[in-house]
């Protein structure tokens, strides 16, 4: 941002700025990242200025990044990364576009931010007055020990903490003398110790070769009780919620409707609520690349019409006009009236 500054005001040619694209002589000329540039210590960035935010304005406007409270509860809230990357690499998902080969670097490589750091911003958000936090990580369980000890050292903060942005199921287990899966209840009751009061996991998907092809295989629908998890993570306190996407471009009816009837049984074994979404190839997740090279939809197609609420490939198994009606229906009767009406109310007022 500073080397833009600079070039904008002629101090810097805008050949040397590095990692953008821009229009130079009537074509795209990109510059490569920096490995120098990034901060591949998270300790070495410079503290946050939540500060300088608005931030009464933010919670009157009472829109957070997930989290679910009811209507007109006074919300003081803001959000908070301790890691930045993922050990994954999900086709659908930046992060796998970010190598060392990309035009960006291996800025997708997982890091974290030491204990004292991450409590560090806490505090700072504790005396802005701030009293529920969204930790936006995309892997906060991505290293269980380390996550279990900062959970133990955030129990005394007595805030209100919320992981929005995904737990991945595969955490939420270990395997027992017979290497079979059981919920982990050292990382349940860490999670509720620390001030945790709602998880969302993200399944994704029920069928192997979808979670195989684009998920990384992250998890295992077969093998993996998860009834078992939801009841444990309830009898801790635990609101749960689970991601489940629709509509990959070689996904059958029957995959489909076997990850709708995942939702189904997550339901019947207390989940609280489900979310679906449509698949959607954002530029520069290989996704993008793989659907322009098979067709699925034209590069010159225009991303701002993408929304997790509609499915925007062509040429698919199922139509696009089919899968955004299948998730409608799944969204709509899977959830609670209450839940339902609550999310449109936040939509409509927004």
């Amino acid at each position: 941002m500073v080397e833009i500054a600079e070039a904008v005001r002629g101090e810097r040619d805008w050949r040397d700025v590095s990692a953008i694209a821009k229009m130079h002589d009537g074509k795209i000329v990109e510059t490569r990242a920096d490995a120098s540039d990034f901060f591949w210590d998270l300790d070495e960035l410079p503290m946050p200025r939540w500060d300088l935010l608005s931030l009464k304005r933010y919670w009157n406007i009472a829109r957070p990044h997930g989290g679910h409270f009811k209507p007109g509860a006074e919300l003081r809230y803001a959000p908070l990364m301790t890691t930045r990357g993922c050990l994954f690499t999900c086709s659908y998902c930046h992060i796998a576009g970010e190598t060392e080969e990309s035009v960006f670097g291996a800025i997708g490589r997982f890091r974290l931010k030491s204990d004292e750091r991450a409590l560090r911003e806490l505090a700072v958000l504790k005396g802005l007055g701030v009293e529920q936090v969204y930790i936006e990580d995309d892997m906060f369980l991505g290293r269980k020990e380390r996550a279990l000890r900062l959970l133990r050292k955030i129990q005394e903060a007595g805030m209100s903490i919320s992981d929005v942005n995904g737990v991945n199921v595969v955490h939420m287990f270990r395997k027992d003398a017979l290497r079979r899966y059981e919920p982990d209840i050292d990382i349940i009751g860490a999670l509720k110790e620390a001030g945790f009061h709602e998880i969302v996991m993200a399944f994704e998907s029920a069928a192997p070769r979808v979670l195989r092809k684009y998920a990384t295989n992250k998890w295992d629908p077969e093998r993996m009780p998860i009834d078992r998890l939801i009841r444990a993570c309830k009898e801790y306190g635990l609101s749960i919620g689970g991601n489940y996407m629709l509509g990959y471009p070689d996904e059958t009816r029957r995959e489909m409707q076997q990850t709708i009837d995942l939702a189904r049984c997550h339901k019947e074994a207390g989940i609280d609520w489900v979310n679906f979404f449509s698949v959607m190839p954002l530029p520069g997740t290989p996704l993008f690349n793989e659907s322009v090279r098979d067709g699925y939809f034209s590069p010159n197609f225009n991303p701002d019409y993408m929304d997790w609420t509609k499915a925007v490939f062509k040429n698919t198994i199922v139509p696009p006009e089919e899968v955004a009606v299948l998730r409608k229906q799944a969204w709509e009767e899977w959830n609670s009236k209450e839940f339902r009406e609550n999310k449109v109310a936040m939509a409509v007022l927004a």
